[in-house]
């Protein structure tokens, strides 16, 4: 981990952003992001890379936020009554906003989309920061088979990432096993790259998928077949070097898988592999 003095030059704009749209109060934003990281520095072991360092100070101040307008009603609640009811903090900014309702129906949400949007909306991240599980993971979950002999199960994952035009052979016969699409046009730049990310997405939700091949006609007429693909092996070493390739350039610590299979465990480790897929082939999936 960084030292502190580091990490405040790289997020202190952000933590205070976050509690200024909170409280619209450049003093009391300025408290609350220095509380904010003496509790960083007194909590940093139990950080343990599952999100953005960024998020995770968010969610301290957000939780030092919580804990002044608690203070704050308590202290109004002594006032006399001649003086009247003093309104909190939080709901006198959102009626003066026009925000109230909105903010209601935002505390009705589960717990992990309710973050997001206080992070979002209020914090000024973005959904590339917060890593919230995309609908694309969750589908791609539910497309996981069992057995790679399963001919439904090409399909599934090829319709969720938009390839078209393609047959596909199954070969169960001898290991390794695989599944070889064959596509009847020429791949254009965008379509190769989504059938190499197939590939690895593909053998990451099969069990027992041990390779992901596929073809193409040649670039120009009577030229030989383009062919390519990816075995087990040689795509987990891939998957973890990209892993390590990401957190470089991305300022994440998320830990490179043994196996490429190992990402298909949970929502958010599958999201994870997506974006780094997604960054490695320039591949828009519309992910976030």
């Amino acid at each position: 981990m960084d030292d502190m003095e580091a990490i405040y030059r790289s997020h202190a704009q952000t933590v205070y952003k976050f509690l200024l749209a909170q409280c619209r109060d450049p003093d009391l934003a300025e408290e609350l992001t220095q509380e904010t990281f003496y509790q960083a520095v007194r909590s940093i072991h139990r950080f343990d890379g599952s999100c953005k360092l960024s998020v995770w100070l968010c969610q301290i101040a957000k939780h030092l936020w919580y804990r002044h307008l608690r203070k704050h009603r308590r202290e109004s609640g002594l006032e006399t009554a001649s003086e009247g009811a003093a309104p909190s903090a939080e709901d006198g900014l959102m009626e003066r906003e026009g925000r109230l309702a909105l903010l209601r129906l935002i505390h009705r949400l589960p717990e992990l989309q309710r973050e997001v949007v206080y992070l979002r909306a209020f914090g000024g991240l973005s959904f590339r920061e917060i890593v919230v599980i995309s609908r694309l993971a969750l589908d791609l979950l539910e497309a996981q088979s069992p057995y790679c002999g399963d001919p439904a199960a090409p399909a599934r994952i090829a319709k969720l990432l938009r390839l078209e035009n393609y047959a596909v052979s199954l070969q169960t016969s001898e290991h390794p096993y695989s599944w070889t699409l064959e596509f009847s046009d020429r791949l254009g730049e965008r379509q190769y790259r989504l059938a190499s990310l197939y590939s690895l997405v593909a053998l990451a939700l099969t069990d027992n998928l041990e390779g992901v091949l596929f073809t193409c006609p040649g670039l120009t007429d009577g030229a030989q077949a383009v062919s390519s693909g990816v075995y087990l092996e040689e795509a987990s070493q891939l998957a973890a070097d990209l892993t390590e390739e990401y957190n470089a350039a991305h300022g994440t610590d998320w830990e490179p898988k043994a196996s490429v299979k190992e990402y298909a465990q949970s929502p958010a480790d599958l999201q994870r592999l997506l974006l780094i897929l997604e960054n490695f082939y320039h591949a828009d999936l519309n992910i976030l």
